[in-house]
């Protein structure tokens, strides 16, 4: 076995990487994609096979006050319950722990020079009992759903005068709340839906909403997707109104302990 820490894949680590991602999706019946753009990579390789891998992503948010390295794992079908994800996971987590606190948003230079704050690890993972068998064994604690919904558009609600889409920014607003979005080809990804703190519950986002979905159609696309925590009632709420629909879940677990 040999084990490759790298922040930047070679053509053929990137080849290796979009296989082995390819094989554990078609085991697994899951969709996720490639992580040909963490920050780091631990790509354990046999015979000159990448049989696992971990990839890491400073997230810039934070957990309890603490820094978030999301982690993606993968190992080959074949090759599971060896302790491969066991020796991936001792590899990079000694790295972790010195992780600057750089990593957390808001730090100013001289907070950068203090005794660097020690991450916290989490995974989101699909719904598979096994993985979270495997999670649960290292210390893992399961804490939220985030649910991956979908709306397909219809003709609805005509802008409202006070609502004020921004294409180029990906922005629309109102002086009630606000939202951002993005498109891609016949799809857009909605993200950031917030209600200023005077004008809560009164249906102001998703008045907003109604009149960005009006503008998308418009516009060509067909599909809106959005992503929100299992916890957030007022949210799932309005989406349910709205008729969104679940599509996917990741399961999201941190792992608190770094050293």
């Amino acid at each position: 076995m040999k084990i490759i820490r790298t922040d930047c894949l070679s053509t053929k680590q990137k080849r290796d990487v979009t296989r082995l991602t390819a094989s554990c999706n078609e085991a697994d019946k899951t969709c996720y994609g490639t992580p040909d753009d963490a920050d780091d990579y631990c790509l354990l390789y046999e015979d000159k096979v990448l049989t696992a891998m971990l990839a890491v992503y400073y997230m810039g948010d934070t957990y309890k006050g603490r820094g978030i390295a999301e982690l993606s794992a993968f190992t080959l079908p074949e090759k599971r319950r060896e302790g491969r994800f066991g020796r991936l996971m001792d590899e990079v987590m000694g790295e972790l722990a010195k992780e600057s606190a750089r990593n957390l948003p808001g730090q100013s230079g001289t907070d950068c020079e203090q005794e660097p704050e020690r991450l916290i690890v989490r995974f989101a993972v699909y719904e598979n009992a096994d993985v979270a068998k495997a999670l649960c064994a290292i210390g893992a604690v399961h804490d939220h759903d985030e649910l991956m919904l979908e709306l397909e558009l219809k003709p609805g609600t005509e802008l409202q005068p006070d609502v004020t889409i921004d294409h180029e920014a990906g922005k629309a607003e109102s002086k009630y709340s606000e939202c951002y979005f993005r498109t891609f080809e016949e799809k857009a990804y909605v993200f950031g839906v917030m209600t200023y703190a005077n004008y809560l519950r009164k249906g102001h986002a998703g008045k907003l909403l109604k009149a960005l979905f009006k503008e998308l159609s418009a516009a060509g696309i067909r599909r809106v997707l959005l992503q929100v925590s299992s916890e957030n009632e007022p949210a799932l709420k309005l989406y349910e109104k709205l008729g969104f629909s679940e599509t996917e879940r990741l399961k999201y677990f941190y792992f608190l302990d770094t050293e």
